[in-house]
């Protein structure tokens, strides 16, 4: 969990240069991928799932699931169809 100043520290960041990091690295492909936000939708989407106020469904809702996997757990989309395969809908 982070503290509440790097928090601070990663919104003023987002406020500035609107590039996000994944918080790791890719565990399949050993990568870090930047995500730009594109609005400020994103922007304050993300504040609140990173503060914890909402759920990154709730928070993103626009955001592909892929994408937002992207933010918990670094995995990227190739790599998570490569390990779990496509859609079974």
């Amino acid at each position: 969990m982070k503290t509440l100043e790097e928090l601070r520290r990663i919104e003023k960041r987002l406020r500035v240069a609107r590039e996000v990091e994944a918080p790791r690295a890719c565990s399949v492909c050993g990568q870090r991928m930047m995500i730009r936000l594109t609005c400020n939708e994103d922007v304050i989407g993300l504040m609140r799932w990173m503060y914890g106020r909402e759920l990154i469904q709730v928070a993103l809702p626009h955001w592909t699931p892929q994408m937002r996997e992207v933010l918990i757990s670094g995995t990227h989309p190739a790599c998570w169809e490569q390990l779990f395969g496509g859609d079974d809908q």
